[in-house]
Formats: C-alpha cells, structure tokens, sequence
C-alpha cells in the first residue's frame, strides 16, 4: 500500500472512528456476514483518497485482526496481510514511543499482532512484536510495569527460559495487580517449580497461596490440580488425577481433562490407555469451549489414532510428523512436553527406536533448559526411556533393524 501523502492523525478523529465503527460492528451478530462487511469496508479504504480513509482503514484492520482472536474469520494469509497493513499504517505517522496522543496506538497494534502470532505458535515473533509494544507503554505506573513482567514471564516460560520467567513472575505477584492476575503470576511460578523439580519450593508457594484472601473455587481448583502434580512426581500414580476430572469430579473441565488424557498416554503404566476410548469422552464441555482447546483437542484425536491398529502403521507413524511440527500451536510448554513424552512413549512401544530417541532427546533437551541443567525430565515420568540401553547409543540401531 504506498500513498504520496500522508495526513497527520488527529486523536479527536481517531476517537471518533473508533466509536462509530465499534458501534456498527457491534449490530453484526453473523460472522459470515461480519466477515464480508469488514472485507468491503477495508476494500473500500484502501482506494480512497479522502482525508480521514487512512484513519478507518486502521480501525477498520484492527477490529478485523481483534475478531481473528476471538476465533477464526479470516484466512492465514489474509490475517498476515491485515498485520502487515495495520503495521504500514502506523509507520507512515512516525509516532514518538512516548509523548504522543497517539502512542497507544502501537501499543495496542504491536500487542494485537503479539498475540495472533502466539495463536498461530509462532512464539518468537509473539515475543518480539509484544516487546515493541512495550516500548509504547510508560512505566510511570505501577501496574503497567507488573503487567508487562507477567505478559514477559509467560513468554519465557514458553520457551523454557526458566530463570528470567521465575524473576518476572515473582515482580508481578509483588505488585499493585488486581488478585486474578497476582494468582496467575503465583501457578505460573509453581508450575515452572515443578517441572524444574523443586518441589519443596512448589509446595510451600502451594500452601502460602491456598492462604490468599478472596479467592475463588476456580483458584482453588487449580491449586489442587498443582498439588497432586507435584505429588505424581514422586508416586508416578495417575489414579487420583484421573479420579478428578471423572464426570461427577471437581476438575471435570475441558482443559484439566485434555491434560489427563495426555498424562494417560505419556506414562509407563498401559492401564490407562483404556480409560479414554474417544476423544468424545474427554469432558461434555469440550464443545463449549472448541476454539480455546482445539488445538489439544486435535493433539488428543492424533495420539488417540495412534492406538488404532485398525489404522494402518504407516499412516499412524506419519501422524508424528504432523504433531512435531505444530507444538509450538500449544500455549504451554509443559504440554508441548506432554505432547513429546506421550510421542516418545508410542514410537518405543512401536520398536521405532531412533525415532523415539530424537523426539526423546528433544524432550530432554526441553527439561534441561527448563531446569537449568539440573534435571533432564521435567515431567517426572520418562526415567525408564531415558535410562534405556538404547537411548543415547547405537544399540537402538539394533533394535530397529530387529523389529
């Protein structure tokens, strides 16, 4: 998109953009229908030549790109085209980071991006478009700083950078957050204790935060999931986890129950494999909540398949490809360690042994970063392939060529 000149934005005229079309947009309950109109609108705009069109064209791209979060309304191409025009956009205004009426503009375009990258597992670029924003955000209060420590240390999470995102979560909970988010910087902390294993640390910020004043049995419930976590840690027994999300459980909610589906697949123990015998089992409000868990959703139908051997062997052993090549679609790096150790479990029970040693090296590699060269699993139930004869030696070869 080039223009030969560009009219100054007015936060007046912004203002009043924003409103108009927030309040058009809000009368269009169709999403077929939502999807043409903002399709013809920013047609529209990018023709024009009038002196506002540069101004709704923005707003216009970044309600389209805001849609897109709430669930899919555009193709992947098409939103990479919006990212790229809301972007442009903004350059041609040249706005100062700090000072301008009009800085928060990149702030919330950057954060926008940052987070439709993340959707699409493209975690770096997530990383790096949300610390653009941040250079738009002043820092003269208190909570602006504590939010981005806790929007930084789930990142570093993500990506196993285990030292920074505990320094990160430990200045958001300290800070003037609202207790929705000081609890999700407080799991967010317990959870990278227990996959670097240090328990002791992880149970006492358990019991310290059970004490919280004002928390909500959602709070509670998550805590509790956290507690037997770290106490499969040591018993490798799934038996209360899975007792949790039963029907008639306390945890029977998509997201707890998709990750006890994957914790069945991971483990040594066979028993499990039967307990879910269709992903129409895992939870009956999976469906209300499709787009939120669709991509471990989808995870959960792909290692399923993989016990069916009315399916036939090759067509199973490619279905690893395709789980290997969107872990980063995960919003979390302990199921993109889930998703490696249930994977490294079939291919050894499939006699795929070299496979299974460089998914199981990945796995590895993961939990070291995460333990800062510590521990090399991080999930607590991989001992018996990491200390295999054939992982790490050519003995695997061996085996392979026997199977």
């Amino acid at each position: 998109m080039e223009r030969s000149k560009t009219k100054p934005w007015r936060r007046l005229e912004m203002d009043r953009a924003r409103a108009a079309i927030k309040r058009e947009l809000s009368e269009i309950s169709d999403r077929l229908r939502l999807r043409k109109h903002l399709t013809s609108k920013i047609s529209e705009y990018e023709r024009s030549s009038a002196d506002n069109a540069e101004i709704y064209l923005f707003v216009y791209t970044f309600y389209a790109l805001s849609y897109q979060t709430k669930g899919p309304l555009f193709h992947r191409d098409t939103v990479r085209k919006l990212e790229s025009i809301l972007l442009a956009l903004l350059e041609t205004q040249k706005l100062v980071p700090r000072g301008s009426a009009l800085s928060f503009l990149y702030r919330d375009a950057y954060l926008l991006v940052s987070q439709l990258s993340w959707a699409r597992g493209n975690l770096w670029r997530s990383l790096c478009q949300q610390q653009m924003a941040f250079q738009f955000v002043s820092l003269k209060s208190q909570e602006n700083y504590d939010l981005q420590s806790l929007s930084s240390g789930i990142r570093a999470f993500r990506v196993a950078q285990s030292r920074l995102a505990l320094e990160f979560f430990a200045a958001a909970e300290t800070g003037p957050l609202n207790l929705a988010n000081r609890f999700r910087a407080r799991v967010q902390r317990i959870r990278l204790l227990r996959l670097a294993n240090r328990l002791d640390e992880a149970k006492a910020l358990i019991a310290h935060t059970r004490e919280w004043s004002g928390l909500e049995s959602s709070h509670l419930r998550e805590l509790e999931w956290e507690a037997h976590l770290v106490d499969l840690r040591t018993s490798g027994d799934l038996r209360k986890i899975i007792s949790l999300v039963r029907k008639s459980g306390s945890h029977n909610h998509p997201g707890f129950f998709l990750d006890a589906f994957l914790w069945s697949r991971a483990v040594k123990d066979r028993q499990w494999l039967g307990r879910f015998k269709t992903v129409a089992q895992l939870g009956g409000a999976i469906r209300s909540g499709k787009r939120q868990f669709r991509a471990l959703a989808q995870l959960a139908r792909l290692l399923k398949d993989l016990y069916d051997y009315d399916i036939p062997f090759l067509r199973r052993l490619g279905q690893v490809e395709r789980i290997m090549t969107e872990l980063g679609r995960f919003s979390t790096i302990e199921r993109e360690l889930l998703a490696l150790a249930c994977l490294a479990r079939w291919l050894t029970r499939s006699r795929c042994l070299t496979y299974a040693s460089l998914v199981l090296g990945e796995y590895e590699g993961l939990s070291l970063r995460l333990s800062q060269g510590t521990g090399n699993d991080a999930l607590g139930i991989m001992k018996d392939l990491l200390e295999s004869d054939w992982y790490g030696t050519r003995e695997r070869l061996k085996f392979d060529q026997a199977a």
